[in-house]
């Protein structure tokens, strides 16, 4: 249960240093592309460890009804 707290608080670090430096370089030009990509690419391989804990500790049902849902949300909306 730490370890996924941990995670939980790596993910939304590396969120938020991505949002910040997206902002920097769409706001102020700033080239800190690279630095960008690696915290995006942080906040994925945390969020797929934290999906990989959830289904190993049998969460499949409640993460598919989930998905499930979000589906059918995005396949209703007007275009």
């Amino acid at each position: 249960m730490i370890a996924v707290r941990i995670i939980q608080v790596i993910a939304g670090l590396a969120g938020l240093v991505a949002l910040a430096l997206g902002l920097t370089f769409w706001i102020a030009q700033l080239d800190f592309i690279s630095f960008h990509l690696l915290s995006g690419l942080l906040v994925t391989l945390t969020l797929l460890v934290m999906s990989n804990i959830a289904l190993s500790a049998g969460c499949f049902l409640n993460i598919w009804l989930l998905t499930h849902f979000i589906v059918q949300f995005f396949n209703n909306l007007p275009t």
